[in-house]
Order: C-alpha cells, then structure tokens, then sequence
C-alpha cells in the first residue's frame, strides 16, 4: 500500500472522525483498555529521566502521557495532519518536555540518543518493518529498550482492518511477536522478551470490554482464570508486547 495513504489518512477521515482522533483515548469506547496498555507499557519502561522516542505518534496522545510521567519525548510521524493534532494537544497539556517532528519512521537517522523508542500500534503500518526496526536500533543508546505494541496475528483480517486497507490505501498487517523478535536480531538487538498486553488482561477480567459473542463466558471466574491462564502461557506469543534491548 502508500505511504502517502497514510500522510492523508487523518485529512480523508472527516470532521467526526479527526475529533475523535485528536481527543484519544478518551473519545474511544475503549479508552479502558487504551489505558490499560499504556500503563502496560510504562511498567516495561526504564523510569524517567530519560529521552523516549515515540514512533508513529499520531496525534500525539501517547506521547504526552509519556510526556506527564516525566519522559523528554519526541513524537514522529509521517503525516504533517497528524503532527498538527499532536502540537495542539501539546499546547492544551501546557507539556513543554515534548517535541514533534514529521518523519518517516523506517528512514529516521538518529544516533545514540534514546534510551526508550515505542512503537504503539504503529509497526504493522510499516511497508518495511526491518527498516523501521533499524532505526529504533539506531536511535537507542546501549542498553535502551525499545517496546513494540501491536495487535497481533488476526489483525489483517480484521474486517476494520480490511476496510481501511480498501478506503484510505494504507498498509495493514500481522505481525506476529515471534516474528518482530527475528527481525529485530536482523537490526541488532540483543535481547527480546514477549510479555502480555494489558489491554487484552483487561478485556478477560473487566466487564463490557470484551468481545460480545465472549461476554457470557467471561462472566465466570473458572473460565476468565483459563483465559488468563492460556492468554499468558500461549497466546501471548501470538498477539503481545514485543521487549527489545540493544
């Protein structure tokens, strides 16, 4: 698919769809599990201070709760749209420990300067995800970590998925964590781990947030523990934070 898909994904959007983006998590009917996932991800996090790159930003509401747990973030994204949004909600944050700039994530040259890059539902976007992964590689001083969120083996044949894939021509795909780990030692990185996503731990355990067709089931004690259970020993391998270390 194009790049530029997703330089005028946001404009293509319309009205309501821009509000909601600009206003994420809170404006999504999962802003719970949103949350969870953030909260996930910053429990994997070396604690502040330290320089985080966040790629992928989007409108940049990712990169100022990084920016309020203490983090000097830099927010990248490919759309000038997108980045416009992000400075807004900057500027409505009163965050002066955040900057955005309009990249490329896959052509990003930077050296040596952060100790964290994320990618947060961002990666599976990429037309070259080695690429993309070279330059967290890159951009990370020794010892930095880089955390990718991405959702996971079925996410290309999500019917939303597909659906945006057909409107906007824009680059939808599986990634499988196992598969992220072989590509990043291709990068460099060292070391890997998988750990679970806190938004699906909250979609088993909390009610009205998973699945409907599931709901019933998950009622029950016995069957959210077994889900718990298979999520965290299997399943997690399948669709699961990604941990890297350089």
């Amino acid at each position: 698919m194009s790049k530029q898909g997703e330089i005028n994904y946001l404009r293509r959007l319309g009205e309501e769809g821009i509000i909601h983006a600009a206003n994420k998590p809170f404006s999504d009917i999962d802003c719970g599990q949103y949350l969870a996932e953030i909260g996930a991800i910053m429990s994997l996090l070396p604690p502040p201070p330290a320089r985080l790159l966040d790629f992928g930003c989007g409108t940049g509401w990712t990169s100022c709760f990084f920016a309020k747990r203490g983090y000097e973030v830099t927010g990248v994204d490919i759309s000038v749209d997108m980045i416009h949004y992000a400075n807004l909600n900057k500027e409505k944050e009163c965050l002066s420990n955040v900057n955005f700039i309009v990249g490329d994530f896959e052509s990003v040259v930077t050296h040596d300067a952060f100790e964290c890059v994320i990618f947060y539902d961002c990666l599976h976007h990429a037309e070259n995800v080695l690429e993309a992964l070279s330059s967290a590689y890159s951009a990370l001083k020794s010892g930095g970590v880089c955390i990718a969120s991405e959702p996971g083996i079925f996410h290309a044949s999500n019917k939303v998925a597909i659906q945006h894939t057909d409107a906007f021509n824009v680059t939808e795909r599986s990634i499988l964590p196992i598969q992220l780990k072989s590509l990043a030692r291709k990068a460099g990185f060292s070391n890997s781990k998988v750990y679970p996503h806190g938004m699906l731990i909250n979609s088993i355990i909390y009610p009205n947030t998973f699945s409907r067709s599931y709901k019933p089931l998950l009622h029950h004690s016995v069957i959210q523990l077994l889900a718990l259970m298979f999520y965290l020993a299997i399943y997690k391998y399948l669709n699961g934070i990604v941990y890297l270390v350089k």
